[in-house]
């Protein structure tokens, strides 16, 4: 699921929740410009229906008249990508077993402006979270003298195979980078068993 514009790849879009058409219509409008997909449905729209909210990368509800049974409507939703419209007055939200601080909130009423500047916040948000987790290096099992070793050598490389422009870039002596190097080649040559 990636937020990329329906020029590329699909979107899993956003789900807007609520019965204020004009500002959804504004927020429709806004979205249909960045090519990203929304489905609006209002709260009536929802009865009898079970929403896969975790479908969407997006979801905003509208929260300005107290729904206290809202997740239970929506289903399982992810808090930080689910923004909550509700009164500059409201004192809490029903967040069931999240954090009331999970979620991100828009206070209403708001300028144009201000309401359509943290709907891109969030989306930018997303975008960087999925990026991260496509580009995010396995560590599991590996232990941290691998993963320095894979740092030291990368930056060596970026550097000609340089180790003192290296150890600069790093923000550390060149003595130190050889003898992490002579270390770890001790480490990976194999061990002798030696009879005595």
């Amino acid at each position: 699921m990636t937020l990329t514009s329906t020029r590329g790849a699909k979107t899993g879009g956003v789900l807007i929740v609520g019965d204020d058409s004009s500002v959804f219509g504004t927020l429709t409008a806004w979205l249909d410009s960045q090519d990203i997909s929304s489905q609006t449905v209002s709260w009536n729209g929802l009865q009898g229906r079970q929403m896969l909210a975790q479908a969407y990368d997006l979801i905003v509800v509208d929260l300005r008249t107290p729904m206290p049974d809202w997740l239970m409507r929506l289903g399982r939703v992810d808090p930080a990508s689910t923004i909550l419209m509700v009164n500059c007055e409201t004192d809490q939200v029903s967040t069931g077993a999240h954090p009331p601080e999970a979620f991100q909130y828009v206070a209403m009423p708001c300028s144009r402006a201000r309401f359509l500047s943290v709907m891109e916040h969030s989306l930018q948000l997303r975008r960087i979270a999925q990026d991260m987790n496509e580009a995010q290096i396995r560590l599991d099992g590996r232990p941290l003298w691998e993963l320095e070793r894979e740092v030291v050598e990368k930056t060596i490389r970026q550097c000609s195979g340089s180790i003192p422009s290296a150890a600069r870039r790093l923000g550390v002596s060149p003595s130190t980078l050889y003898r992490k190097r002579e270390a770890w080649t001790r480490k990976l040559r194999p061990q002798r068993n030696v009879a005595y």
